[in-house]
C-alpha cells in the first residue's frame, strides 16, 4: 500500500519572525537605493529638459531674427519717452520672445510678473531645475536662462546711461564674426549673465548636473561643459571685433 507523503500545510499560517525580518531588510535597503538614487536621476531628467528648452530657444530667437531685421532681442528693452525725458525699462528679453510666442494671451505683459500665466502656458522659458522653493528660486523675472549680455557690451560698450546704452540693443547677427563660438543663452540665477558669471562656483551650482551646464550658441546649437571649459575657451570674448 502506498504511503501518503508527510506534509504540513501552511495555509493560513502567517510569516516567521525570520521571513518578516529580511522582508523588512529588503524594503529598507530598496528605500534606501531610492532616496538616494532617484533625486539624481529625477534631477539628470531635469537637465536633459533643459537642453531641449534651450534647442527650441534657439528656433525662437531665429524668428524673432527674421522678423527683427536680423537682430536678436536685447537683454532689456528700452521704451523711448516721446518729451525726450528718461528711458523707460521694456520687455525683458524672455517676455520680448513670449509675446510673440503667445499671441493669444489677453494680457502677454503679464508674462513679466505672474507666476500663474507661467503654470498655465508652462513655457520653455523656464528652468526646469528652479522651483517656487528652490535657491535660486523661480520667479517670472528669473526663470533660470540668461541671455549673454557680453555680446552688447563687447558690441556697444557700456553706454552712457544703464537704461539706454548697450543693452537696451538689439544685437545684430551680422555683427557677431563667430556664432558657433558665441553663446547667445545659458542658466542664470539671472535673466541675463556676463563673462565672470561662471566663474562664481556657488552660483552655478544649482545648475551643474554632472559637474556641467548647457550652453545655446548664435548658431542654435547646444553644449554641455564644466564651468572651467567656459572659462578656458575664452567664450566669454565673444564675439571678437
Amino acid at each position: 500500500m502506498k504511503r501518503k507523503p508527510n506534509s504540513i500545510s501552511r495555509s493560513g499560517a502567517g510569516f516567521t519572525l525570520v521571513e518578516l525580518l529580511v522582508v523588512i531588510v529588503i524594503i529598507a535597503a530598496l528605500a534606501a537605493v531610492a532616496f538616494s538614487v532617484g533625486p539624481r536621476m529625477m534631477k539628470r531628467g531635469d537637465a536633459v529638459k533643459s537642453v531641449q528648452n534651450m534647442r527650441q530657444m534657439g528656433s525662437t530667437l531665429g524668428v524673432y531674427a527674421a522678423d527683427n531685421s536680423l537682430c536678436f532681442p536685447p537683454p532689456e528693452a528700452g521704451i523711448p519717452d516721446p518729451n525726450g525725458g528718461p528711458t523707460a525699462k521694456g520687455d525683458i528679453w524672455h517676455v520680448a520672445l513670449l509675446k510673440m510666442m503667445y499671441p493669444d494671451v489677453q494680457d502677454p505683459s503679464k508674462f513679466a510678473w505672474d507666476s500663474k500665466l507661467w503654470d498655465q502656458t508652462k513655457p520653455i522659458f523656464r528652468n526646469p531645475l528652479l522651483t517656487a522653493t528652490s535657491k535660486p528660486r523661480f520667479t517670472p523675472w528669473t526663470p533660470g536662462y540668461g541671455i549673454n549680455e557680453g555680446i552688447n557690451v563687447l558690441l556697444f560698450g557700456w553706454g552712457e546711461d544703464y537704461l539706454s546704452g548697450s543693452k537696451t540693443k538689439l544685437i545684430p547677427i551680422g555683427l557677431i564674426p563667430e556664432p558657433s563660438r558665441t553663446p547667445i543663452v545659458a542658466p542664470a540665477a539671472s535673466h541675463r549673465f556676463y563673462a565672470n558669471t561662471y566663474a562664481k562656483v556657488d552660483a552655478m551650482k544649482p545648475f551643474l548636473v554632472d559637474g556641467k551646464f548647457p550652453v545655446l550658441f548664435v548658431d542654435g546649437h547646444v553644449e554641455s561643459m564644466p564651468p572651467a571649459e567656459y572659462i578656458s575657451r575664452k567664450l566669454s570674448d565673444m564675439p571678437r571685433k
